[in-house]
């Protein structure tokens, strides 16, 4: 995805999703089917430049096995 999709598309959401929290979620595919799996909150975004990368970071969950 590239930062001008993201741009547009929080552009056209309404104003009542505002104050909406930001998580990360996985999304896999198996046998055609799709799970989507929320937990994290977004805690930070960065800007790289000089990588050409938008950073968004989540917290880690103390005990949590990657």
């Amino acid at each position: 995805m590239k930062l001008k999709e993201l741009k547009d598309w929080v552009n056209s959401l309404p104003e009542d999703c505002a104050e909406f929290d930001i998580v990360n979620g996985d999304l896999t595919e198996s046998e055609n089917e799709y799970t989507y799996q929320i937990e994290k909150p977004v805690v930070a975004v960065y800007m790289d430049k000089e990588n050409k990368e938008v950073i968004i970071l989540t917290q880690k969950i103390q005990n949590e096995t990657v």
